[in-house]
């Protein structure tokens, strides 16, 4: 195991030591996509940190968690879609996760797509937490401003 998956399990794990699903919930929780710049070859252990944070507060009920988009900087690695399926399981989530892009496209691991199918199906105010790029999110936000006014609380 790598050296940032360790650090995402073992952060993931302290976080969530002693609590069941949805203990500390009281039916309130935000609805939020985290948009990471985590890649492999780890970068920087803050990414692990953050997604392995994101889980957490999921798992607690404190968050909906709705999505995971990566982006896509090849200078930087390839997206870590098996950190973010590491979370997936530790936690027993199911968490969509999309792949950042600069052109918009219908692909299953789109991050774009992700990202307005997400939105469209929420019936609340999504906020949207970014420790990446904004590549994805400005695209989306300009080409679908109607939609981002009603569904992005923050």
């Amino acid at each position: 195991m790598r050296c940032g998956t360790a650090l995402a399990v073992a952060a993931c794990l302290f976080i969530l030591a002693g609590c069941s699903p949805k203990e500390e919930g009281n039916g309130a929780a935000v609805p939020v996509i985290h948009i990471t710049d985590l890649s492999r070859p780890h970068g920087d252990p803050d990414d692990h940190w953050d997604a392995a944070t994101q889980f957490a507060l999921n798992k607690k009920g404190l968050i909906d968690l709705r999505a995971v988009i990566t982006d896509n900087l090849p200078a930087l690695g390839a997206p870590d879609l098996e950190g973010i399926a590491q979370l997936n399981w530790i936690t027993g989530a199911g968490v969509p996760v999309g792949v950042g892009e600069t052109t918009y496209n219908d692909s299953v691991h789109s991050g774009l797509a992700l990202l307005r199918k997400t939105l469209e199906e929420s019936d609340e105010p999504v906020a949207i937490h970014v420790v990446g790029g904004c590549l994805d999110l400005a695209a989306a936000a300009k080409m679908w401003p109607d939609l981002f006014k009603e569904k992005v609380k923050a």
